[in-house]
């Protein structure tokens, strides 16, 4: 299935510098294509040069290669949920559109530096027991060595 990855660049009025905040969706049945996706995001991060959130449904596991290749030492990306300190037991970002856990943490969102992550959070919420998606909301507060805390 064709994916693609948005971007756009922008500027904190509070922050010297400019950032990048990018988007994708990971093929969900061809881990040869997350695999190469992965790369090409890598690739990206490398090219834009300049600091860096990456969020979206990765379709794999935090410990899979897409995860290793876009986390380990040769990317820049780090993981806003482990950089956070938070566990991976029983943790889960998909439901059967129920709210019941299923499956494993797939949506994740990556961050470069100057960011730091201060919190994470899993959203839950639902209206009379109804979902919008079956996928959880993630969300991040980030500060950056320039200061002002900021959700994500």
């Amino acid at each position: 299935f064709p994916r693609m990855v948005t971007y756009g660049q922008f500027r904190y009025r509070r922050w010297p510098g400019w950032f990048y905040f990018a988007a994708t969706h990971l093929d969900h049945v061809s881990e040869p294509a997350r695999v190469e996706a992965a790369k090409m995001l890598v690739a990206l991060s490398r090219r834009l040069a300049q600091p860096l959130i990456l969020a979206g449904d990765f379709n794999d596991h935090p410990d899979s290669r897409v995860y290793r290749i876009l986390t380990g030492a040769e990317s820049p990306l780090r993981d806003s949920w482990r950089e956070a300190g938070r566990s991976e037991e029983g943790v889960s970002t998909q439901h059967p559109f129920d709210g019941s856990f299923f499956g494993s943490r797939i949506d994740w969102i990556l961050v470069t530096p100057p960011f730091l992550v201060l919190e994470t959070a899993i959203i839950r919420d639902n209206f009379e027991g109804r979902y919008p998606s079956d996928h959880f909301p993630y969300c991040i507060e980030v500060d950056s060595e320039f200061g002002s805390g900021q959700e994500a």
